[in-house]
């Protein structure tokens, strides 16, 4: 028997995370709902970013979701009670009932009304979010790199002249 390597919240650690997150915006119910889709399902990124509208469905009076793993495989399954009422508001909210064939999981527009687009949201945003560190718990996380921008201006704040390269 072989032992699983990749690590798994505790149930405190992903309730802290989900109870994180601030629904006031259109931006934290879809993070709120594509993190708890990946909690109660265990299901890869690559397949929940993947979803598309009508992969939440309702069956028997309860809210099921059709995930597509490797290989294009489908795989159903039911929702747990918390996860209906995160991809309920989720969809209410971002009035995504309208574009069944559209994705599950979209960008904002930037302007006032912060309303969806019709893009996909990308695969490398949701790993930008946890690098990885989500996983582990808060005493083994690893400090995050500070981005690149700020290690610039840190070096030209620490230089003895102002700017090391030609400045034009």
């Amino acid at each position: 028997m072989t032992t699983a390597k990749t690590p798994v919240l505790a149930p405190e650690e992903a309730r802290v995370l989900i109870d994180s997150i601030a629904i006031t915006t259109i931006a934290g119910l879809r993070d709120r709902a594509l993190i708890g889709l990946m909690v109660f399902s265990f299901a890869r990124i690559g397949a929940v970013l993947g979803m598309k509208v009508e992969d939440v469905y309702t069956q028997n009076r309860r809210l099921w979701v059709r995930l597509r793993e490797k290989g294009g495989k489908p795989h159903a399954m039911p929702c747990h009670h918390n996860l209906e009422t995160y991809l309920a508001a989720y969809i209410e909210g971002a009035g995504l009932a309208s574009d069944p064939k559209g994705p599950l999981f979209r960008t904002i527009n930037r302007d006032k009304g912060r309303t969806p687009t019709r893009t996909p949201l990308p695969r490398r945003m949701p790993m930008r979010w946890s690098g990885g560190e989500l996983a582990r718990p808060a005493s083994r996380r690893r400090q995050a790199n500070p981005p690149l921008r700020y290690l610039e201006s840190q070096r030209h704040q620490d230089a003895q002249s102002p700017c090391e390269r030609p400045c034009i």
